[in-house]
This record gives structure tokens, C-alpha cells and sequence, in this order.
């Protein structure tokens, strides 16, 4: 009878410890990405995002807006799932911003760009064009706000997870 709860124990334990998985979080949002450049002058963010597409100055405000294309987006309505299709003129080095390659920077920022799954079902159509882009406010050569449209920069890393209690770490034992 020792050996049968010893055992079961044992079972328990082993089966509780392995109740973690990995799984992508997000750890820093668009917004608290793009609030890091709050401060920065106009030479750091050509560092970062290339030379912009326009440029605007009024009354001592610079705008600098980095356009980053346009993405045609359809749903339907009925028992389907929606596509995606990308288009082209888009500035890869403002879209690139520091090696990040998200979907969403890779949809908006490589020229030809074409993907996207499609499922058709019986329904109306419903498309829009979504314009991507990042605008930058300067005044006295420094970023006071920011604006954007169809990216997101947000940080998303691996975690480990226990799928029981739903916070990071280990298992529920260790």
C-alpha cells in the first residue's frame, strides 16, 4: 500500500511539473515603444527610421511623416475568414526600424509585397484601404509626439507559462 501511494505521489508531481508551456507575450506595447522617442532629435530618428517621405514646417513645428504604404483588407460576411493583400511604394529603411520584422512592418515596408490566405463563402464583400505611416512632431529639433497608422512595433517575447495558474515561470511544484 506504501508503494502504491509513494507511486501516486510520485505521478502527481511529475504531471504538475510539466504543466508549463511557452508562448508569445507581449512585453512592450506600439505605444510604449514609440514613446521612447519622445525627447530624441531629428538625427537620432533618421538613425532609426531613414530619411522621411515628407517633411513640414509651421510656425516652428516640424512634421516628418514616414509613409509606409497601403494595405487593401476584405472581409466577408457569412461563415468566411478575411484576406489580405499588400501594396507596393513603401520605405523599407523607415519600415525596417532597427531590424524589426514583424508581420506588420514586413507587410507594410517590402515593396511587391502580395500575401495573405483567402476563404471564400457566400456574403457580401466588404473592402478598405488601410494607410500605413509614422509622423514624428518636432519642435526645436526634438520629437514631442508621434502619430501612426497600420504598424505595430510592440515587443512580443517568449514566455514560459503554467497552463494551470496562468503566470509565468515554472510549475506549480518548483
Amino acid at each position: 500500500m506504501k508503494r502504491i501511494g509513494s507511486s501516486l505521489i510520485l505521478l502527481v508531481t511529475l504531471s504538475l511539473s510539466s504543466c508549463v508551456i511557452t508562448l508569445p507575450v507581449k512585453t512592450k506595447s506600439h505605444a510604449q515603444v514609440m514613446n521612447q522617442y519622445k525627447g530624441k532629435t531629428e538625427k537620432e530618428i533618421v538613425i532609426v527610421f531613414g530619411t522621411p517621405t515628407t517633411k513640414k514646417e509651421e510656425s516652428g513645428v516640424t512634421e516628418w511623416t514616414y509613409d509606409l504604404g497601403s494595405k487593401t483588407v476584405s472581409q466577408y460576411a457569412g461563415n468566411s475568414i478575411g484576406s489580405a493583400q499588400g501594396a507596393s511604394g513603401t520605405n523599407a529603411a523607415a519600415a525596417g526600424v532597427a531590424g524589426r520584422n514583424s508581420a506588420a512592418v514586413a507587410g507594410a515596408s517590402r515593396s511587391a509585397y502580395s500575401a495573405g490566405s483567402s476563404n471564400y463563402a457566400s456574403g457580401a464583400a466588404v473592402t478598405s484601404e488601410i494607410k500605413s505611416f509614422i509622423k514624428f512632431i518636432f519642435i526645436d529639433g526634438q520629437v514631442v509626439n508621434w502619430n501612426s497608422n497600420g504598424v505595430d512595433y510592440g515587443v512580443i517575447e517568449n514566455k514560459r507559462m503554467n497552463y494551470i495558474t496562468g503566470k509565468e515561470g515554472k510549475s506549480i511544484i518548483w
